[in-house]
C-alpha cells in the first residue's frame, strides 16, 4: 500500500514532536491524570484502531496522548513509518481536542532472540519515553490488542497483571513500571473485538495507508504470505 504522507503535520497546535518534558508538562498541566494516556503505534490495524477510538471516545474533552513508535524491522521501516505518521496526522487533524505528544525510537534486531524481541524492543524504549515525560503524569497505558492477538498471548480477561510471572506480557509491564517509576494502569479495551470488526470501523483514509505486512514490496504492497497478511487481507 502506498503511503500518501510521510511528514508530520507539525504546524498543528495539538501535535508535539520531540518536545521537551518542560514544554509537555506545561501543555498538559490542566488535564487530569485520568485523561493522560500512552500508546505504542506500529502502523498496523490494532494500534491504529485503538488510537482512533481513544480520540473518538474523548467526546470533545481535552485529553493528552503520549504516542511512541519503535521501528526495527528493516524490510518495512519506511512503510511502517509512513503509516504511523499518516495515522497521527489524521487523528491530530480531526480531533483538535487531543494533545498528541509523539516520540520515536529505533533499536537493532540482531542482538535479541525472536522469542523475546517484543519485550526487549518495545518495553524498554517505551519505558524510557515514559521516563522522559514522567512529569506529564501519564496514568493509563493502552494495549491495542484485538481478539486474535489476545487469544494468542492469553490476555482474554483483560487483567494483564494476572498473567504468569515470566510471561512476555508480564515482563513487558514490569519493565515499563520499573524503568519509568510510574504506577500505571494497563488496559486492553478491544480484547473482544475481531480484527475484521476493527477494520470495518476504520475510515478509508487510514485503512488505505496501513502497514501490516512483515515483508512488503518496495512500493509497500503486502506480500500476501506472512501471518499478518493472512489475517488482514481477507478482511479488507
Amino acid at each position: 500500500m502506498m503511503i500518501s504522507n510521510k511528514k508530520l503535520a507539525t504546524s498543528l497546535d495539538n501535535l508535539f514532536v520531540g518536545a521537551s518534558p518542560e514544554v509537555v508538562k506545561k501543555a498538559t498541566a490542566n488535564i487530569p491524570s485520568t485523561d493522560k494516556f500512552f500508546i505504542n503505534l506500529s502502523g498496523g490495524v490494532d494500534s491504529a484502531f485503538a488510537f482512533l477510538q481513544l480520540a473518538k471516545n474523548s467526546q470533545g474533552r481535552t485529553i493528552a496522548i503520549l504516542v511512541h513508535h519503535c521501528y526495527y524491522l528493516k524490510a518495512r521501516r519506511d512503510h511502517e513509518m509512513g503509516a504511523t505518521i499518516h495515522t497521527i496526522n489524521y487523528v491530530a487533524t480531526n480531533y483538535p481536542n487531543c494533545l498528541i505528544i509523539y516520540e520515536q525510537t529505533t533499536v537493532p534486531k540482531k542482538p535479541v532472540r525472536w522469542s523475546t524481541m517484543d519485550v526487549i524492543l518495545l518495553s524498554t524504549p517505551s519505558a524510557l519515553v515514559l521516563l522522559r515525560h514522567k512529569t506529564m503524569g501519564v496514568s493509563t497505558v493502552l494495549l491495542p490488542y484485538c481478539l486474535e492477538e489476545c487469544v494468542r498471548i492469553n490476555k482474554m480477561d483483560g487483567n494483564v497483571r494476572l498473567l504468569p510471572r515470566g510471561s512476555r506480557s508480564r515482563v513487558f509491564i514490569e519493565i515499563m513500571e520499573s524503568i519509568s517509576g510510574l504506577d500505571l494502569k494497563f488496559v486492553v479495551p478491544y480484547r473482544l473485538w475481531t480484527k475484521r470488526l476493527c477494520l470495518s470501523k476504520l475510515p478509508t483514509a487510514i485503512k488505505n495507508n496501513m502497514c501490516f505486512c512483515r515483508r512488503p514490496g518496495t512500493d509497500g504492497s503486502p506480500c500476501g504470505k506472512c501471518f499478518n497478511c493472512k489475517r488482514v487481507l481477507p478482511n479488507l
